[in-house]
């Protein structure tokens, strides 16, 4: 069922997003830098390279 008024489809959209920047973590943080993963099912079997560019940690200013 798709969403019926704009307010569900950003949320839809958002939560779409979520999930993939989600499996693309999980895929290439098992993997060492410089490689390839396997072919990842949910994302459409596509095989992602760990850049080695990212970083797991984030530090972030509340402002406290």
């Amino acid at each position: 069922v798709r969403p019926m008024f704009l307010e569900a489809e950003i949320l839809s959209t958002l939560d779409s997003l979520d999930a993939t920047i989600f499996e693309i973590n999980n895929a290439t943080n098992k993997i060492e830098t410089g490689k390839f993963t396997d072919r990842q099912w949910a994302l459409d079997n596509r095989k992602l390279f760990n850049h080695g560019l990212s970083s797991t940690e984030h530090k972030v200013n509340l402002g406290e």
